[in-house]
């Protein structure tokens, strides 16, 4: 079946010019959730209660750093106000396509997505894009939403500030230094603008690098499905989203508590780490947001960081330098301790150190060189978690070394989360990658472990375990459908 959408032409006065793609046919759309909901029972759907959501609403003010150390950031928080900072010229009241055009710049080209099939189209300049948003709904050709216009590069940043609670806790605004940002190297996803046209809709996905994401709706509307990261959930992710478009059934019919969220004009809403979660357009919607990093549910940022390692997927859809931001907030973490400031670590924090000391084995080679040796680094989070005597630095060479022979046989595809170091090389591996279980791990202790590769080991299993890597790790199934993140 073909169905007839639009693209722009660069041709003045002309806007659009008709081309064929393929597509499904109308009722097998991708936004199957939307007409579930109109037609049928939503059985999938669990009441939002607080144990999913926490709904604040006095408004952002009361949102900040020290709540956060209190409760975490593992529910969604749907905020009664705009969240953003305004300065002239814009405010609520005065925002426009065009008021935005004109700080944007008119001649920039932009991402769009077209919903119907959910592939990227363009990118257009901006001028094109406001042509086609600000006719009327009914003349459009096509359903057309601009999601990843990241806007920090221009006037308008200057203009639309960031949620303070967030800037608060953003590792990018903390830890990244200001002499590599200046030269334009930095992980770019802290301000986007949202343009959704009625109808709109982006299928489920989860952020990048397991990263939390903020959205003010400042006009229009927004409706998201949301699905919490357990186990389980996760699972049935990984499978739909590896699974071929034409086998593949609906997500939320496979997971379990997803839970629905209204946003409406002039309200927002933060996303944690690791939730699925799709979005519907129902009015044309104007809306800010962003991704960032944090130490408040680190443990998913890492869980979601080695399933993507599993993905494969191309660059341009993973969190951008997010190895090197591990090793900034390392780094951060250890200097608190050494400095005698461990105090002033939460409970949230520390519940993803150990995760954070053992995943960087896995990218030593992702260490800036202006940060101490990647072995102090990590054996000071041990050394603290654990409660041990601290390590001192002077007793540490600079860490040069790859981590690709430090690697699992997995080379860090795996996601399982529990690790057994070797006593003997000091290289780590996923327990399951050396056919161990959690009980055996425990059994073993943490210093008596020796792995296929070193003499004391059980060198006879080492072309299996390397075999099952290749078998499990070794290529990607089906075929993979976008993100949109």
């Amino acid at each position: 079946h073909f169905l007839t959408v639009s693209l722009w032409c660069v041709t003045p006065g002309i806007p659009f010019v008709l081309e064929t793609l393929m597509a499904r046919q109308q009722e097998e759309v991708t936004h199957d959730w939307w007409l579930l909901l109109e037609t049928h029972e939503p059985t999938f759907l669990s009441p939002s209660s607080p144990h999913y959501t926490d709904y604040v609403a006095e408004g952002a003010s009361h949102l900040s750093k020290a709540s956060l150390v209190k409760r975490g950031l593992k529910k969604v928080v749907h905020i009664a106000s705009n969240i953003v900072e305004f300065k002239a010229p814009f405010s609520p009241e005065t925002l426009t396509p065009q008021l935005l055009g004109d700080y944007i710049g008119v001649k920039k080209k932009i991402p769009i997505i077209e919903s119907m099939t959910q592939q990227e189209m363009g990118p257009v300049p901006m001028k094109e894009w406001l042509e086609y948003y600000q006719q009327n709904p009914a003349a459009r050709h096509a359903i057309l939403n601009v999601v990843s216009l990241e806007f920090s590069a221009t006037k308008l940043a200057k203009h639309i500030g960031r949620p303070r609670f967030i800037r608060e806790i953003d590792w990018i605004e903390h830890l990244w230094p200001e002499d590599i940002r200046s030269s334009g190297d930095y992980p770019a996803v802290e301000r986007y603008l949202l343009m959704g046209a009625a109808g709109s809709y982006t299928n489920f996905h989860i952020d990048f690098g397991g990263s939390s994401v903020w959205y003010n709706v400042v006009k229009g509307q927004k409706i998201f499905l949301l699905t919490p990261p357990t186990d389980a959930n996760l699972e049935a992710f990984n499978d739909w989203y590896l699974a071929p478009l034409n086998e593949s059934s609906y997500f939320p019919l496979n997971a379990s508590n997803t839970v629905m969220c209204e946003v409406n004009e002039g309200e927002s809403i933060v996303i944690p780490g690791g939730w699925a979660h799709a979005v519907y357009t129902p009015v044309d919607a104007i809306a800010f947001g962003g991704n960032f990093l944090h130490g408040y549910n680190s443990e998913i940022q890492l869980k979601i960081h080695q399933v993507e390692e599993n993905w494969q997927d191309a660059q341009k859809y993973r969190f951008p330098f997010f190895e090197e931001m591990m090793w900034y907030a390392a780094a951060s973490y250890t200097s608190k301790i050494h400095e005698g400031k461990a105090k002033q670590i939460c409970q949230f924090e520390k519940r993803g150190l150990k995760e954070l000391s053992e995943w960087l084995k896995f990218y030593k080679e992702k260490r800036p060189d202006s940060l101490d040796p990647a072995a102090f680094i990590i054996d000071t989070l041990r050394s603290w978690h654990s409660g041990k005597k601290l390590p001192v630095i002077s007793g540490y060479e600079d860490d040069a070394e790859s981590a690709e022979g430090a690697s699992c046989f997995c080379k860090g595809r795996s996601s399982s989360q529990l690790w057994i170091g070797c006593t003997d090389c000091g290289h780590w591996f996923h327990a399951a990658c050396v056919g161990l279980s959690e009980k055996q791990v425990d059994a073993i202790g943490s210093d008596d472990y020796f792995c296929p590769r070193c003499p004391k080991g059980d060198t006879a299993k080492l072309k299996k375990y390397e075999q099952l890597a290749e078998d499990k790790f070794g290529k990607r199934r089906g075929k993979k459908r976008r993100r949109n993140d």
